[in-house]
């Protein structure tokens, strides 16, 4: 059985994601530059084709058990928004990286802000 489920963005249309590997916050425009999947952490680099934030996964859970709790609402925070130019997707991040990596393909990239 599939189950189509969608979180529900903050303001400006990212939703939250947190690195399995390095623990890192940021936030992903989902379906907004190439709509390919976002497969890397922007931070570390590594390949995290899944980072769903702990309350994310409890609320996912929830949901493929049939008993969904309330969804965990988007809070808003002072992060930078940067655009990659290999894919054109876009990520708020904490500002405080030179380099990011490509969320779709791993590629290092200059931090621009947009």
């Amino acid at each position: 059985m599939i189950v189509d489920v969608k979180l529900d963005p903050d303001e400006d249309g990212f939703v939250s994601q947190e690195c399995p590997y390095c623990n890192e916050k940021f936030k992903t425009a989902f379906g907004k530059g190439s709509r390919k999947p976002h497969r890397y952490c922007p931070y570390c680099g590594a390949h995290a084709p899944n980072c769903w934030t702990s309350k994310q996964i409890k609320y996912l859970d929830s949901v493929a058990q049939g008993k969904p709790l309330a969804m965990p609402p988007e809070v808003p925070d002072a992060t930078v928004i940067h655009k990659f130019r290999c894919h054109r997707d876009r990520i708020k991040h904490d500002g405080s990286n030179k380099k990011l990596y490509c969320v779709v393909c791993g590629r290092k990239s200059r931090v621009r802000t947009k």
